[in-house]
């Protein structure tokens, strides 16, 4: 499950889901030859489909409490977007990633 907000770069925030199944989180360096951007989609009956556009910083957060990530912080030019996971993601699921 996924909750996702977005923090505008005028100061405004907007949930765009909230506790629904994620359904692909996916890399789109093709359809917009001046941007690449993050496409995150999540629901079920009527799915959401949140474009991140040019992500600048991509950083795994967890709260403490455990080994698992339950938040990834995406800096871009369209916002900060904050995705939200329950259970957050094992370490184990993250290969090849550097964890700072």
């Amino acid at each position: 499950m996924v909750s996702i907000e977005l923090q505008q770069p005028d100061g405004s925030t907007a949930n765009i889901a909230r506790d629904v199944p994620l359904r692909e989180i996916a890399l789109d360096d093709k359809t917009d030859p001046c941007n690449t951007n993050l496409v995150i989609e999540a629901g079920t009956h009527n799915p959401v489909r949140h474009v991140v556009v040019e992500p600048i910083h991509i950083r795994l957060r967890h709260d403490g409490t455990g080994e698992r990530y339950n938040q990834v912080q995406i800096v871009a030019e369209n916002g900060v977007t904050t995705v939200v996971f329950r259970p957050g993601l094992s370490p184990e699921t993250l290969p090849g990633l550097r964890v700072q």
